[in-house]
C-alpha cells in the first residue's frame, strides 16, 4: 500500500438527506478477461483496458452502463461507459444497483478517490477490489443525483472543449518546435555515431525489492517526470532504499534522462537533469546517460527531440497490451550527426535562440490547461458532495476560466 497518509473523511456538512454508504454497496466489481479469442481487426464491442480502449471484440463481457477502475497500470482514472464492452484483466468492470444510484453520479464521485492511497507501493501499480468496495460516498436522492450529474455533463463538456482547443495550440507550437530543431540538427550532416562510443548508460532502480540492511528515503523520478526538454519536479515520488542501491542509480547533473517505457510515441524522449535535487535516483523505466567530453547534453537532447530520433524509437520499440518500451542496446545504439564540440554548442545556441518564444507561449498554454483542469475537478468535487446548489443560476466555469487565464491567473487556489 501506499505511503501517502490515509484520507480524512468529513461528511459532517453533508446536506439533509444525503446517506453515507460505500462503493461496494452500489457497485458490484467484475474481474475483466483474456480478449485473444474474441479480437476483430474491424469495428466490434470496445476492449478496455487501464490505459483505455485499445482493441475491438466479437464478443461483448458486460452490457453498461458500466464504471471501469484500472487494476493494474493506470489505476488513477476511472471510465464511464454505455453499452456492450469486453475488459481485460488489468481493468474491473461494475454493475451498479440502480435502485441505489445514478450511475454518472457515481462516476464523477470515482473521479475523486484518493488512488495514491489505496494503489500499491510497486513498479506497476495496483488496486484491490476490497479497497474501492471499501471506498465510502454519499448519495443523495436519485433525482438529485441525477441533476448533479446533469450539470457536471454540461460544466465539463465545455471545460473539456476548451482544453481539447489550448492542447491543439500547443500541438502547433510542438509542431514548429521540431522544425526548428531538425533545421539545425540534421542540415549538411550525413556522417551519423551511435552514443554508446560518447559516454555511458545507467539504468534506474527496480521498485518493490525487500532489503535486510538499513533503508533510507530517497526521491526519484519517474516516466511521467521525463518531458520533452524538461524535467517534471512538481510530483515527485519516494523510496526506502539501502545507500549502496541507492549510489547505482544517482543522478548527477547533465545527466540525459530517457524514457525506456510508456506510449509509444514518448520512447526515448530526453531531457537534462540539472542536479537542482540531490541526490535524486530514477526508476528502471528512465535512463540516465552520462556524456564524456565529445558530446555536449543539450546537443544529445535536441537530437531525441529531432524526428529521426521520434522515428528510430517507434520503428525499434516493442509493444505489450497497454505500454511500448525499448531498451538498453537499442538506446545506446541511437546514432546522432557527428560534430565536434564547439559545433555541437552552437547548434544548440541557435536552437535555443529560436525555440524561446516558442517555449514561452508553450509554458503559458500548459499553465491554462493545468488551471482548468484544477477546476473541473474542484467542480466536480464541490458539486458531488452537495458544496454547491447546481439548481443556482451562475457564470459558467468555462467562462469564468477564460477570464482568469486572459488576467494571468494560474491556480486555482
Amino acid at each position: 500500500m501506499s505511503t501517502v497518509d490515509p484520507p480524512l473523511w468529513n461528511f459532517s456538512s453533508a446536506p439533509a438527506g444525503w446517506t453515507r454508504t460505500t462503493l461496494g454497496r452500489v457497485l458490484r466489481f467484475g474481474n475483466g478477461s483474456d480478449y485473444s479469442d474474441v479480437e476483430v481487426d474491424e469495428p466490434g464491442y470496445p476492449v478496455y483496458g487501464s490505459g483505455g480502449q485499445f482493441r475491438w471484440a466479437k464478443d461483448w463481457l458486460y452490457d453498461g452502463p458500466s464504471i471501469l477502475f484500472g487494476r493494474k497500470g493506470t489505476v488513477d482514472r476511472p471510465l464511464y461507459v454505455e453499452g456492450r464492452f469486453w475488459t481485460v484483466d488489468t481493468m474491473y468492470y461494475t454493475a451498479l444497483d440502480s435502485k441505489l444510484a445514478w450511475p454518472k453520479f457515481v462516476y464523477y464521485w470515482a473521479t475523486r478517490i484518493p488512488f495514491d492511497y489505496y494503489q500499491t507501493n510497486t513498479a506497476l501499480p495496483s488496486m484491490t477490489q476490497s479497497d474501492l468496495a471499501g471506498e465510502p460516498i454519499l448519495l443523495p436522492p436519485l433525482n438529485e443525483q441525477r441533476a448533479i450529474a446533469d450539470f457536471l455533463d454540461h460544466e465539463t463538456a465545455e471545460i473539456d472543449a476548451m482544453v481539447s482547443d489550448l492542447e491543439v495550440s500547443l500541438d502547433l507550437l510542438r509542431e514548429r518546435r521540431t522544425e526548428v530543431v531538425n533545421q539545425y540538427m540534421y542540415h549538411a550532416v550525413d556522417d551519423r555515431l551511435a552514443i554508446k562510443y560518447l559516454g555511458c548508460l545507467q539504468a534506474g532502480l527496480t521498485l518493490g525489492a525487500t532489503y535486510q540492511e538499513p533503508i533510507a528515503e530517497y526521491p526519484y523520478l519517474r516516466v511521467a517526470n521525463v518531458q520533452v526538454g524538461r524535467v517534471d519536479l512538481r510530483d515527485v515520488a519516494t523510496v526506502a532504499v539501502p545507500e549502496r542501491t541507492a549510489k547505482t542509480s544517482r543522478l548527477k547533473a547533465g545527466d540525459v534522462l530517457m524514457t525506456e517505457g510508456g506510449d509509444r510515441d514518448k520512447l526515448g524522449r530526453g531531457a537534462l537533469w540539472s542536479g537542482k535535487v540531490d541526490p535524486m535516483l530514477h526508476q528502471n523505466h528512465v535512463f540516465a546517460f552520462r556524456c564524456d567530453k565529445a558530446l555536449s547534453p543539450k546537443y544529445l537532447v535536441y537530437a531525441l527531440e529531432a524526428s529521426e530520433a521520434r522515428m528510430y524509437f517507434d520503428l525499434t520499440a516493442r509493444q505489450s497490451t497497454n505500454l511500448a518500451s525499448t531498451n538498453s542496446t537499442i538506446v545506446k545504439n541511437f546514432k546522432i550527426p557527428r560534430r565536434d564540440i564547439l559545433e555541437q554548442e552552437m547548434i544548440v545556441g541557435q536552437i535555443e535562440f529560436e525555440v524561446a518564444e516558442i517555449a514561452q507561449a508553450s509554458d503559458d498554454i500548459d499553465r491554462a490547461i493545468t488551471l482548468a483542469k484544477e477546476r473541473r475537478a474542484a467542480l466536480i468535487s464541490a458539486a458531488v458532495t452537495g458544496q454547491i446548489d447546481v439548481t443556482a443560476k451562475r457564470k459558467p466555469v468555462a467562462e469564468q476560466l477564460e477570464d482568469d487565464i486572459a488576467q494571468g491567473v494560474h491556480t486555482s487556489s
